[in-house]
């Protein structure tokens, strides 16, 4: 799982994942995720990068 801290941009890899938004609010590819907002990114989506300001765990197949 990665926490990524949203200041500006930041990007999250294809698919298949689970994105958890704690804190702020992001968008991205047509995405909005303010706290306490999840989203399931499927396998073959292409990269999500989010706009914004928050923070946002995720949960990706093979990630330590």
């Amino acid at each position: 799982m990665k926490r990524l801290e949203v200041d500006g941009s930041a990007t999250v890899a294809a698919g298949p994942a689970v994105l958890l938004c704690t804190d702020g609010c992001v968008e991205g590819n047509g995405l909005t995720l303010d706290r306490g907002a999840a989203a399931w990114v499927a396998a073959g989506e292409r990269s999500v990068v989010f706009h914004g300001r928050g923070t946002v765990f995720c949960a990706e197949v093979g990630a330590a």
